[in-house]
């Protein structure tokens, strides 16, 4: 029988905390706006300190739970389940990852999806293409897969003459790479196959020092060609509210998944 996965991937920004003070209510009420089955987040700042006390809170905020890997960095990653999907196995990545990956088996029914979160290198094209290859080792041809977060990147045919350093590739060029080696892999940006143009990065939260020419998508959902079929929705939560929530803006997807 057929099963609907609702997905969502969140950068929220040093765990939610910053000199503002305390975004929690803000960024649970963009997930809980969305209710999405799996979320995907980045910057999980805090959240293992306290014997994971923030984590718990976050958890509880957004009626999800998942496990989060350990980054050097302290901007760790999560991976948060809602029932009645559930974790068939979990296993984390720590190096060579910057940040980490946080990879679930999400299982409903006869429904089965390889959920992958990542936060992918902000300062290396090489780095990030590494970590790409990481990542889409640990899925299998053929499968339901998706690896959602912020990849860093710019999607394919991102043509504007960006000068900021960090997303520029080994040429000077915007970087692409990343987009690129997804879709030879055979997985899909349903944000761009759904004609989602909006940028994710940065909101009016926080003042930028450089110059992003608008705002660029740096977050994604990519989905297994499998699973990129039944994909009926994508989008960029773009609220009032998300915007002062992160210095980015979530994103969405949906998909139908044969059992």
């Amino acid at each position: 029988m057929p099963q609907t996965l609702r997905v969502m991937a969140y950068n929220i920004l040093y765990g939610g905390v910053t000199a503002g003070g305390d975004r929690t209510a803000q960024l649970a009420a963009q997930v809980n706006a969305v209710r999405p089955d799996a979320l995907a987040l980045c910057e999980c700042w805090g959240f293992l300190e306290a014997g994971g006390a923030r984590m718990e809170a976050f958890c509880e905020a957004v009626g999800m739970r998942g496990a989060l890997v350990e980054a050097a960095t302290g901007n760790h990653v999560g991976l948060l389940y809602r029932e009645p999907w559930s974790p068939a196995n979990t296993a984390t990545v720590a190096s060579p990852m910057h940040h980490g990956l946080v990879r679930m088996l999400l299982v409903n029914g006869g429904a089965a999806v390889n959920v992958l979160a990542v936060h992918l290198n902000p300062y290396s094209s090489l780095m990030r293409l590494l970590e790409a290859q990481v990542a889409v080792s640990r899925t299998r041809p053929r499968e339901h897969a998706l690896v959602m977060g912020d990849l860093n990147t710019l999607p394919l045919g991102y043509r504007a003459a960006l000068a900021v350093r960090r997303l520029l590739d080994e040429s000077m060029r915007p970087d692409t790479h990343v987009c690129r080696y997804f879709a030879e892999a055979g997985f899909t940006d349903v944000l761009a196959a759904h004609g989602v143009p909006s940028p994710t990065y940065p909101t009016p939260l926080e003042e930028k020092r450089d110059d992003f020419l608008g705002g660029v998508r740096l977050d994604y959902v990519m989905a297994s060609r499998e699973l990129a079929a039944g994909c009926v929705r994508a989008w960029v939560v773009d609220t009032p509210g998300a915007g002062l929530a992160s210095d980015h803006l979530p994103v969405a997807a949906e998909f139908v998944v044969e059992g």
